[in-house]
């Protein structure tokens, strides 16, 4: 129930951004992240990183060196 609420708090606030902060997402005077630069990159490393633990735990399994 905690993530619940978590994720809905998060997605509502995105969906339906405060009078406070301006009405508009993003709030002004934050600078919005190329999500091809580094966030790619991460994502990259974190996929690839997933397949060789995958690749790894099957060949241990299958008993190959």
């Amino acid at each position: 129930m905690f993530s619940l609420a978590f994720f809905w708090a998060f997605l509502h606030s995105s969906s339906a951004p405060a009078v406070e902060i301006g009405a508009i997402r993003p709030p002004q005077g934050i600078e919005v992240l190329n999500p091809w630069g580094i966030p790619f990159l991460n994502t990259l490393i974190l996929l690839l990183s997933g397949a060789a633990v995958t690749w790894a735990h099957y060949a241990i399994l299958a008993g190959l060196k």
